[in-house]
């Protein structure tokens, strides 16, 4: 199991001052796909035969806004990049998935991830092979 811990600074500040300022990109993080690779070295501990074994990963989310690090977990797996397109309202963003590096191409022994967040979530998602 990874998990973020709440940012310490963030908090004194809100306690100090009763507000504070974070900066996090929604897209992948090279960070969490430190995490990922640790993570896909404990699976890739286990018996390579076992077919019946299913190498998941569960990220628990405790940070500051817990929606913008599910998204960070789900483009740094997928490698999702929202592209733009015309339709009859505008441009909207369209979600492409495996455009970019992602560490399910990268790590292939992870099966499936959980992501855990006190918002909930998305449940499960699996690689699609």
């Amino acid at each position: 199991m990874k998990k973020r811990i709440a940012d310490a600074e963030f908090a004194r500040q809100v306690e100090q001052f009763s507000w504070s300022e974070t900066e996090e990109p929604i897209a992948r993080t090279n960070v969490i796909s430190r995490q990922i690779g640790d993570a896909a070295d404990q699976l890739n501990a286990t018996d390579p035969d076992d077919a019946s074994a299913l190498r998941l990963i569960t990220f628990v989310v405790a940070e500051n806004d817990p929606d913008i690090h599910v998204e960070q977990f789900q483009r740094t797996l997928f490698g999702t990049v929202d592209l733009l397109t015309e339709s009859s309202g505008g441009v909207v963003a369209v979600p492409c998935f495996y455009f970019t590096f992602n560490d399910f191409f990268r790590f292939r022994c992870v099966d499936a991830a959980v992501i855990l967040s006190p918002r909930g979530g998305p449940a499960l998602r699996q690689r699609v092979r």
